[in-house]
C-alpha cells in the first residue's frame, strides 16, 4: 500500500507542473495575440494619418475666392441635401449654400442646377466616409466642390470663379 501511494504522490506531482505550464502557456499566447492586435490596431489607426495636400497655392485661391469686390452682388444659392452611399459603405448626407459672385451667375447656375447636382453626386460617393471626419478632408471636398461647379458654369460661359465658396448647412455621416 505504501508503494500505491507513493506512486501516486508521484502521479499527482507530475500533472501539476503540467497545468501550471498549460495556464502560463496559455497566458503567453493571449499575452502575444493582445499584443499582435493592439499593434494592428494602431497601425490600422495611423493609416489615416496623412500628410496634409492643402498646399500654399490651393490655400491662396480659397483666400482669394473669399475676397468680394463688390458686396452688394454676392449671392448665396441653397442646394438641396444631397443623400448618397460613399466608397467606405457609409451613408453621408450634405447640404449647402453656394456664394457666388453675382446674380447674373446665380441664374446661370440655377438654369444649369440638373448637371450640377449629378456632377456634385458623383464627387460625394466618390468619398471615403471615413476620412470626411477630419476637418482637412471638408476644406478639400469643399475646393472639389467649388472646382466642379465652376466647371460646370464654364461650359455656359461664365468664368472668373463665379463661385467663390461653399459653406455646409449640413454634412451628417452615417
Amino acid at each position: 500500500m505504501a508503494t500505491d501511494n507513493d506512486e501516486d504522490t508521484g502521479t499527482e506531482e507530475e500533472v501539476k507542473p503540467k497545468k501550471k505550464l498549460n495556464i502560463a502557456a496559455i497566458l503567453g499566447i493571449t499575452q502575444m495575440v493582445l499584443t499582435a492586435a493592439f499593434g494592428g490596431v494602431l497601425v490600422w489607426s495611423l493609416q489615416g494619418l496623412e500628410k496634409p495636400t492643402l498646399t500654399h497655392d490651393k490655400l491662396q485661391e480659397r483666400a482669394i475666392a473669399s475676397v468680394h469686390d463688390e458686396v452688394g452682388e454676392i449671392q448665396n444659392v441653397d442646394l438641396e441635401p444631397f443623400i448618397t452611399n460613399t466608397l467606405s459603405k457609409n451613408t453621408l448626407k450634405a447640404a449647402f449654400s453656394v456664394e457666388i459672385s453675382d446674380s447674373a451667375t446665380a441664374e446661370v447656375l440655377k438654369s444649369r442646377l440638373p448637371a450640377v447636382r449629378a456632377r456634385i453626386l458623383t464627387l460625394l460617393s466618390q468619398q471615403e466616409g471615413g476620412k470626411l471626419k477630419r476637418m482637412h478632408d471638408k476644406l478639400l471636398l469643399k475646393d472639389a466642390l467649388r472646382e466642379v461647379m465652376n466647371t460646370e458654369l464654364e461650359k455656359s460661359g461664365v468664368t472668373d470663379g463665379a463661385v467663390r465658396d461653399v459653406y455646409f448647412l449640413e454634412f451628417i455621416i452615417m
